[in-house]
């Protein structure tokens, strides 16, 4: 099975191909905009642009995937609001051209997408609620999920929340990593402590894309942590994990910081779907814990 995973350096893709890398089944295509860093040996790398039309064409018609894992984003909220333009040209356009690539060979696409398409102002979200985003990157992620939904191939959308996990020199920081370094560095941090969001475990998140792909399951799935947290409360529970002063972490008002109202005050997901249909069950947060403390302590 050839499966092409676009914006293959960021923090989902590169754990992801790496567990793909483990399957004789799979040939990978590794792409990114900038040469892939890492490429297994099941697969072959190059460079897409996804924003760019004609490397679409030429990519998809070069290596005919029978599926698509687009991942490739401007994922960065202040980004998207500061350079609207680039973030449509690249969230929205690029998965339209893929998505067209897509549909003439019947190839299966995959995306991720975000929890940042809800508002915040709802308890719990799932699958069928409508999407009301409050940010212009979560706005990007609505289009084209309506573009998918529009299409003529085979379609999966996935919703995460807050992806956390171990992070390699080459990818982007996320929860986990930003407050682990400022801890072990003896640093102080602010952390919201009135936004709350069920962080998940990358582990979890590429098991739940693996099945998606081998299996070829259809449809949209929300992809979250075991529980409900603040982002205050993730950073004490890890502070105490690692054995870290938790007096460097100071609770702050969302309020307090730039751009507060462009981040949903809730984006809680119960994973019924996903554990309905995928069997899936999130890591608890401190097992989680736990096995990233071992990785980085050996």
């Amino acid at each position: 099975m050839k499966v092409l995973v676009t914006g293959a350096n960021g923090f989902i893709a590169s754990h992801l191909v790496a567990s793909l890398s483990d399957n004789p089944d799979v040939e990978l295509i590794v792409t990114s905009r900038n040469i892939p860093r890492f490429v297994p040996g099941n697969g072959v790398s190059d460079i897409l642009n996804v924003a760019n039309k004609q490397q679409v064409a030429y990519c998809m018609l070069q290596y005919a995937p029978e599926v698509v894992v687009h991942c490739a984003a401007m994922a960065s909220v202040d980004a998207c609001e500061a350079n609207k333009e680039e973030a449509w040209r690249i969230n929205v356009e690029g998965t339209q051209w893929l998505l067209e690539e897509s549909e003439k060979t019947g190839a299966h696409f995959l995306f991720l997408s975000s929890d940042f398409v809800f508002s915040g102002r709802d308890m719990t979200n799932t699958e069928t609620d409508e999407p009301n985003p409050v940010n212009f990157y979560g706005l990007t992620k609505q289009k084209a999920e309506s573009l998918i939904m529009q299409g003529n191939t085979p379609w999966t959308i996935v919703r995460p929340v807050l992806v956390y996990g171990a992070s390699e020199p080459y990818m982007r920081e996320n929860l986990f990593s930003l407050i682990y370094k400022k801890l072990e560095a003896g640093e102080g941090m602010n952390l919201v402590d009135d936004q709350f969001r069920t962080p998940t475990y990358v582990q979890d998140l590429v098991w739940s894309l693996t099945q998606i792909i081998e299996q070829r399951i259809i449809g949209i799935y929300h992809i979250g942590g075991a529980e409900a947290i603040s982002i205050y409360a993730f950073g004490l529970r890890l502070a105490h994990c690692f054995n870290f002063s938790s007096e460097d972490l100071k609770p702050v008002p969302s309020k307090s910081l730039a751009g507060a109202e462009l981040r949903p005050q809730r984006t809680v997901f119960e994973n019924l779907k996903a554990r309905r249909v995928l069997n899936y069950q999130p890591t608890p947060l401190e097992t989680s814990f736990e096995s990233l403390k071992e990785r980085l302590t050996n």
